[in-house]
């Protein structure tokens, strides 16, 4: 009987120490983060000077979508000069604080990424400074996966 006990309580503790450590995403984080750019064009005048020429609207996209308790789909969407953009869609674990989300690219290399989330909204980190970027295949010429935001949430 004593053995048994200590059995159920090693159990009931094991339980326990999971849930500690798989923090639960709050609900308040799950959902679309989104601003307006302008797409511009960059190219020099008769003179030789740099001009920005903006003909249209994109927009800076994080999203948030629950998976489990615990981990959560990532979705990372940024527009930069020249039309160039940045996707990154992966899966991240709640820390208590933030999402930190990994995934590979088409080329095949690992990106780690950091969304954090304020009051105005939620912004991404690379954690691997801007090794995210063309180099490893997530990003155009112009971008960078970490920087982004903060970005209002629409829904």
């Amino acid at each position: 009987m004593k053995k048994l006990r200590l059995t159920f309580f090693s159990v009931i503790l094991s339980l326990a120490s999971a849930h500690v450590l798989a923090a639960e995403i709050p609900d308040s984080v799950v959902g679309t983060y989104k601003r307006k750019q302008p797409v511009c064009f960059y190219e020099l005048n008769e003179k030789g000077e740099r001009k920005n020429r903006c003909e249209s609207y994109a927009y800076d996209t994080i999203e948030i979508k629950r998976k489990s308790l615990a981990a959560a789909y990532v979705g990372i969407t940024l527009v930069f000069q020249n039309e160039d953009k940045c996707h990154f869609y992966g899966v991240g674990e709640w820390d208590g604080e933030s999402i930190r989300a990994s995934a590979k690219s088409n080329v095949g290399t690992l990106c780690k990424v950091k969304i954090s989330f304020a009051s105005d909204g939620a912004a991404s980190t690379s954690t691997e400074n801007e090794e995210c970027g063309l180099a490893k295949g997530f990003c155009a010429y112009h971008g960078v996966l970490g920087g982004a935001g903060p970005l209002p949430k629409v829904k």
